[in-house]
């Protein structure tokens, strides 16, 4: 019962707010004098030097956070390297049949072992570099999507408002339903 009422409802809220705004309204209001901000200068800004579209943007308490995960990930990214590199090169001495070469991890570690760990900071340094780019290219969509939105409270009219009222809904071979209508009013 209370699953039905609640798609009733949701049905309602589509259908009505798709009528409530039908009247080719648009929620811009005329053109005003700005300064055309540029999303297209915001993403080059960025991809040159994190964090410069979004001081572009007057974003600039992003900086930090920007800066700070590319700084922690690098970090993250060398530590896995070098891990990798120690037990590679470990491995290498192990199995080199030289006794001259010192395997720091003879009492440690099994040759199996050595091969593990090799792999297993391998692959983690691989996952931190694409963890790493992935946090760069966001630091690039975060600067356009914040200079698309930059004048987006210049151009939306404030007479905006939204109203619920109760109503019966009658559907196809039913009995009317009670429902609730939204009602989006701009000018």
């Amino acid at each position: 019962m209370l699953r039905s009422f609640s798609l009733i409802i949701l049905l309602a809220v589509l259908c009505n707010t798709a009528v409530a705004g039908g009247g080719g309204d648009s929620l811009i209001s005329p053109p005003q004098k700005v300064k055309d901000h540029s999303p297209k200068k915001a993403v080059i800004m960025s991809a040159i030097l994190p964090g410069l579209g979004q001081a572009y943007n007057k974003k600039y308490w992003k900086i930090p956070i920007i800066y700070g995960g590319l700084i922690s990930l690098g970090y993250v990214v060398k530590f896995n390297n070098d891990n990798f590199q120690d037990f590679k090169k470990a491995y290498v001495y192990r199995v080199d049949d030289n006794p001259n070469t010192i395997d720091k991890y003879v009492d440690r570690y099994t040759t199996d072992n050595l091969n593990t760990l090799q792999d297993y900071y391998h692959r983690n340094r691989d996952l931190s570099a694409i963890g790493m780019t992935a946090f760069y290219l966001l630091n690039i969509i975060d600067a356009a999507v914040d200079a698309h939105l930059y004048q987006f409270e210049l151009k939306v009219n404030d007479d905006l408002s939204l109203q619920m009222q109760p109503t019966n809904m009658v559907f196809a071979c039913s009995r009317p339903v009670p429902g609730i209508t939204l009602k989006i009013h701009y000018k």
